[in-house]
């Protein structure tokens, strides 16, 4: 079982996979904000961390990116983000996101994007 963190400003971006996480035998948990994430980081191990962030949070998304890999480095983080330019991946890659995965994308790419990035 994979055991996840996500967080998501509005939950439209990661509301299509809920679904499909348990199929693939992955359990979640949510978080509305960075801080909620850095709480529920303190209270139980995830194997990953999902930033999944509506149109026009790139600056959250960042923020949010930066702030967990200042408190826990060696977290696999993850970001979903809707057709994020190449320039802003790699922001998000430079600020330590282990993988910026655009979306739409299906459920398997997802799972095969983050997967790879946790066996790195």
């Amino acid at each position: 079982m994979i055991d996840l963190l996500i967080v998501s400003d509005t939950g439209e971006t990661v509301q299509p996979f809920r679904r499909h996480l348990r199929a693939f035998g992955c359990r979640y948990d949510t978080a509305a904000n960075g801080l909620e994430a850095l709480d529920a980081l303190r209270e139980a191990d995830y194997d990953a961390v999902v930033v999944a962030m509506s149109h026009g949070a790139n600056g959250v998304a960042h923020e949010i990116v930066r702030s967990l890999r200042a408190a826990y480095p060696g977290q696999v983080v993850s970001v979903l983000l809707p057709d994020p330019t190449a320039a802003r991946q790699q922001e998000l890659v430079e600020s330590g996101a282990s993988v910026v995965v655009p979306t739409p994308c299906t459920p398997g790419e997802f799972l095969t994007r983050l997967m790879a990035a946790m066996v790195r």
